[in-house]
């Protein structure tokens, strides 16, 4: 892992909370600042002590992102902190495993014959994606998807295009 390769680079980010987690702390492993934005001020709390605890920069800021004065607010305390936006991470809407049924999980792991990977993707595997695409490293690459699932929707695409499926 190249670690630190946001260090100095005065890259400040916004980020959503629940698996918004996973990718606070690796922003900040890299040495980004991290202003973390959800609905409640205890996770977002908690979050930003373990980020300060190893090493990191993280402030908390309550917001509801679906009400549009909040995300103005946002976006003036981040202005006001930092005078610009060089990282934005938009993953409202997005939850952990624990969120999704069991019987929804099982059917995902073990439905499919040929799931490349066999697992579901953990946040730490999307927070990497997300460090590297916000890294000068992905200097070159616009205008482009990146699926991180473990290979499942592309073993979904072979499975609907197989004769007779």
């Amino acid at each position: 892992m190249n670690l630190l390769r946001l260090a100095n680079k005065r890259k400040p980010s916004l980020l959503v909370v629940d698996m918004g987690q996973a990718i606070a702390h690796r922003f900040a492993a890299e040495g980004a600042e991290i202003m973390l934005i959800g609905r409640r001020q205890t996770p977002l709390d908690e979050t930003s002590a373990a980020i300060e605890q190893e090493g990191g920069c993280a402030w908390a800021y309550p917001a509801e992102v679906s009400k549009l004065d909040q995300v103005r607010g946002i976006v003036d305390a981040a202005m006001a902190r930092w005078g610009r936006i060089d990282i934005l991470v938009n993953n409202a809407g997005v939850a952990g495993e624990e969120s999704v049924p069991p019987e929804v999980i099982d059917d995902m792991l073990y439905s499919f014959e040929r799931v490349p990977m066999r697992h579901l993707v953990k946040p730490e595997e999307v927070a990497a994606a997300f460090a590297f695409l916000a890294s000068d490293d992905a200097s070159a690459i616009t205008g482009t998807n990146l699926i991180v699932d473990c290979g499942l929707a592309a073993d979904l695409y072979i499975l609907n295009t197989l004769p007779g499926s």
